[in-house]
């Protein structure tokens, strides 16, 4: 019988939140989440969520580890070679996730990351609520309005960018879109939007910050709910994102199961949710991408494939699917135990799975 216990969340109500919800939300039924103590198996969103744990408390227990970024950049990290021994299934989120586990060896199972469709949802009548919203933030009616709603900054240190994010590459991107003219304002929200916010008035892109503009981490402060963000993907033309890497992100969920326009680099799930037409893998790739839209709306034939295939896949219930074959390699599998230093570090031999 499988006993799960879940753990590893951020506590913010972020994308680890998030991912616990929904898994727990795509169990099979008989299956609840208990206490660790109560658990013969153990799921993390991410492997510092185990390290938080340890490996007394995990001793006994089949492992299962979220591959919330890509292998890629987690094995520059020495921590993460610590815990490989310990994970006894990866769970990979994408295509991407799950080829990249393949090649290094790792046992894994694709579960796709999902959405909460009951939040996350096209509005009806949303011609005067756009109309008031511009009024509140002063945007003007005419403009293309583009949104934004990652972090830009670690809450370590707001001065400088979180290259992960590209938030370098979204402020050069807008600025060229000034420069020829497009009339663009870009929406931000969120926390930790301090190093984008000063970029773009440095640039002269006319930009709309929701939220309360403070000099230190605004986590507290700036932090909204799923239904505000529900809202604001439906007040924009264009979602735009220009991450290096990602596990996910969620906002590409959020976007394209809202019914929103999007243009994202190519990283994570992007290739998995978005038509060919809302990739572009650099900045100039995303200027004339974002350029042709604003001329032509070459991106409103992608609206309806994109939404259909978050309905189709990405939902607690069409991953449910994806959960229970996971958990019914859990009997497969041996489960942790402590071994001696001079055995660590090697991979389990588990096979390869989806």
């Amino acid at each position: 019988m499988i006993s799960l216990h879940l753990t590893g969340g951020d506590n913010f109500g972020w994308a680890l939140d998030e991912d616990l919800r929904t898994f727990a939300e795509a169990l099979p039924a008989g299956v609840a989440p208990v206490s660790l103590e109560d658990s013969n198996a153990v799921y993390s969103p991410w492997w510092r969520g185990l390290e938080e744990l340890g490996a007394q408390a995990l001793e006994g227990k089949v492992v299962l580890c979220g591959l919330d970024n890509p292998l890629s950049h987690w094995v520059k990290q020495p921590r993460f070679h610590r815990v490989l021994d310990v994970v006894s299934l990866w769970v990979a989120h994408s295509d991407e996730a799950l080829m990249q586990a393949r090649a290094l060896g790792l046992p894994a199972r694709y579960v796709p990351y999902m959405l909460r469709t009951d939040v996350f949802r096209p509005l009806a009548d949303l011609r005067d609520k756009r109309s008031e919203f511009r009024a509140k933030w002063n945007i003007p009616e005419s403009s293309y309005l583009i949104g934004n709603f990652q972090r830009d900054t670690e809450g370590s240190n707001l001065a400088e960018p979180k290259l992960q994010k590209g938030p370098d590459l979204f402020a050069e991107v807008m600025r060229e879109l000034v420069a020829r003219g497009f009339p663009v304002h870009v929406l931000l929200a969120g926390p930790r939007r301090h190093w984008l916010s000063s970029k773009l008035a440095a640039y002269g892109v006319p930009f709309t910050f929701v939220g309360k503009a403070t000099a230190g981490d605004d986590i507290a402060t700036n932090l909204l709910s799923r239904d505000q963000l529900n809202e604001l993907y439906q007040m924009l033309d264009l979602y735009v994102l220009t991450s290096r890497w990602e596990g996910g992100p969620y906002a590409l969920l959020e976007a394209a199961g809202t019914r929103c326009k999007v243009v994202s680099t190519p990283v994570g799930i992007a290739r998995d949710i978005l038509e060919p037409a809302s990739l572009a893998a650099d900045a100039a790739s995303l200027v004339e991408r974002i350029s042709a839209d604003i001329n032509g709306k070459i991106l409103d034939s992608t609206i309806g494939p994109q939404y259909e295939r978050v309905q189709r896949n990405h939902t607690p219930l069409a991953a449910r699917k994806h959960v229970g074959e996971l958990l019914a390699e859990i009997p497969r599998v041996q489960p942790f135990a402590i071994v001696p230093q001079e055995r660590r570090g090697t991979i389990p031999g588990n096979p390869a799975v989806r």
